[in-house]
C-alpha cells in the first residue's frame, strides 16, 4: 500500500488544522479544509456561511447513507426535493472530496473525508484529540479571547461535529476503530504530532 492521501479529523482546539497545514508543507501535498466549502458554494450556489452552519442542523428523514457511495461524478440525488439542503450539500461535498483525491496527493481536514474515501487503499486516516485545558488555551491564543468562559463553546462545536459525522457515516466520531492513527496533541505537541504522522506516511509509502 502506497499512501497518497492523509485525512485529519480533529476535536475543536486540538490543532488538527495547523498539523494538516504543516504536514502538507513538509510532504509537498495539496491541502484542503475550508477550500472545500468554497468549492461547494461555487458549485451549489449556497452561501459559505450557510454551508458552514449545516453541520448544526438536522438531516432530512429521507437521508440514506448510501447516497455518499453514489457521490462520485454528477449525483442524481441533488435534484431530489425530498432531501434537505444539508443532505444535498453533504452529497456535493462528498463528490468534490472524491474528485480532489483523484486529482492530486493531498491532506484533507474534516468533512467526513475518512469515511468518504474508505473504498481507497491509499489513505491514512488520523484523529487528533487533546485534553480540554490544552484546547481552551489554544483557542484563547488563536482568537485572542481573554475573559469569556469558552469550555462550553468548545464542547458544543465538538457535539455538532460528532452529530454530523455520526448522521452521515453511521460511525462514532473519534472512535479509534475508524482511524489508522489517533494522537493526543496536548501530550505530544503539534510539531511531534506532525512528525509522527510523517513517519507513518513514509513507512507506508
Amino acid at each position: 500500500m502506497s499512501i497518497k492521501i492523509i485525512t485529519i479529523s480533529r476535536e475543536y482546539g486540538s490543532g488538527g488544522h495547523l498539523i494538516g497545514q504543516m504536514l502538507a508543507q513538509d510532504l509537498v501535498l495539496a491541502f484542503y479544509d475550508k477550500e472545500i466549502v468554497s468549492l461547494v458554494a461555487k458549485e451549489s450556489g449556497f452561501d459559505i456561511d450557510y454551508i458552514n452552519k449545516t453541520g448544526e442542523t438536522a438531516k432530512s428523514k429521507f437521508w440514506d447513507g448510501a447516497y455518499l457511495a453514489g457521490s462520485r461524478g454528477t449525483s442524481p440525488y441533488l435534484g431530489n426535493n425530498l432531501l434537505s439542503n444539508r443532505d444535498k450539500i453533504q452529497i456535493l461535498q462528498s463528490k468534490i472530496i472524491r474528485n480532489l483525491a483523484d486529482q492530486v496527493p493531498c491532506v484533507i481536514v474534516g468533512r467526513c473525508a475518512d469515511y468518504i474515501l474508505n473504498d481507497r487503499d491509499d489513505v491514512l486516516n488520523v484523529f487528533i484529540h487533546s485534553d480540554i485545558k490544552s484546547r481552551e488555551k489554544r483557542v484563547r491564543e488563536e482568537y485572542n479571547i481573554k475573559n469569556r468562559n469558552i469550555k462550553k463553546e468548545i464542547l458544543t462545536i465538538d457535539k455538532a461535529r460528532s452529530n454530523h459525522y455520526e448522521i452521515y457515516t453511521g460511525q462514532k466520531w473519534g472512535d479509534s476503530n475508524n482511524y489508522d492513527l489517533t494522537l493526543n496533541s496536548g501530550l505530544f505537541g503539534l510539531e511531534n504530532c506532525k512528525e509522527l504522522i510523517k513517519s507513518a506516511y513514509y513507512s507506508l509509502k
